[in-house]
């Protein structure tokens, strides 16, 4: 086991990066506080499956919480509050990526509800579910964007004898 001051510390971004960070973040932060908004206004509004302003809620706190850990961790230069940063800020992932999955069985598992409010039993409001429904959606398909494009990287990478992805250290991939 490595001593902890073998724990590498933070990696200077490049300068291409801390441009277009804070427009990721602002885009990121509308979106998150729009569900949370969403989630709030909307909670009783949909008796079919009363979990979606619930996904709505959590992954709008999840999603600010984690993007505003993640980006202060860029800014400490001390190894130990960087490294206390960085398990605080994979924890918050793992749970934002596990209502991500729990919503998607709430919202994927009613079709598509009635949008009659006088259809108690199968009613959610429309503005809600589709909000959730595209969210979700979209979503995964950058998911298989991202690892479409990644195998194709790779794939491109071992076809040239490029090595190089092979050699770069998992501290020193920046996720956003």
């Amino acid at each position: 086991m490595k001593p902890i001051n073998d724990i590498p510390g933070p990696v200077e971004p490049s300068e291409e990066y801390v441009v277009k960070l804070p427009i990721i973040l602002s885009l990121y932060t509308i979106l998150n506080v729009a569900m949370l908004v969403t989630g709030f206004i909307y909670e009783d509004d949909c008796p079919v499956e009363p979990n979606i302003p619930l996904f709505l809620k959590l992954q709008g706190i999840f999603g600010l919480l984690s993007r505003s850990i993640g980006s202060i961790k860029y800014y400490i230069s001390n190894r130990d509050w960087f490294f206390v940063f960085l398990v605080i800020s994979s924890l918050l992932y793992i749970g934002e990526f596990t209502v991500f999955l729990l919503g998607s069985f709430w919202v994927y598992k009613e079709a598509i509800p009635s949008f009659k409010a006088s259809d108690t039993k199968h009613y959610c409001y429309k503005g809600i579910y589709l909000f959730a429904f595209c969210y979700i959606t979209i979503m995964y398909c950058l998911m298989v964007f991202a690892a479409s494009f990644l195998c194709c990287v790779l794939c491109v990478a071992s076809s040239f004898g490029i090595n190089k992805v092979a050699q770069t250290k998992p501290w020193q991939i920046v996720v956003i």
